[in-house]
């Protein structure tokens, strides 16, 4: 018996898990060689909202990203390539800080150009 097709949410986990495994340990995270992905260690308060960054929206992001932000949308904790745009928060979170309790998921932000870069801590 053929074992099912993984759908495309467990294949966009899948890959994050892959991502977050392959970064090193920095400064207060984990980043990607190139320092454009990175994950905080901790993200600090427990209410986690996603920041769409179209293509094009944002100089330092041509290509778009997907940052990930708390405190009422305020410190951005992640920031993420834009193929994750098709993962909810509430699937990026668990895979990113699996120690995080009773998380708070609000709404998705659209980065503009005039607001802080996702990559600003």
């Amino acid at each position: 018996m053929d074992a099912e097709p993984m759908s495309t949410t467990e294949t966009l986990v899948e890959r994050l898990r892959v991502l977050r495994g392959s970064m090193s340990r920095e400064d207060g995270g984990w980043k990607m060689p190139d320092g454009l992905w990175w994950v905080a260690n901790q993200p600090l308060t427990n209410d986690f909202n996603r920041e769409i960054a179209a293509p094009g929206s944002l100089d330092k992001f041509p290509d778009g990203a997907v940052a990930v932000r708390v405190d009422d949308d305020f410190f951005v904790v992640a920031v993420l390539p834009p193929e994750f745009v098709g993962l909810g928060i509430e699937r990026i979170v668990p895979v990113l800080w699996p120690d995080v309790t009773d998380p708070v998921f609000k709404s998705d932000t659209f980065a503009t150009p005039n607001q802080q870069a996702p990559s600003d801590r």
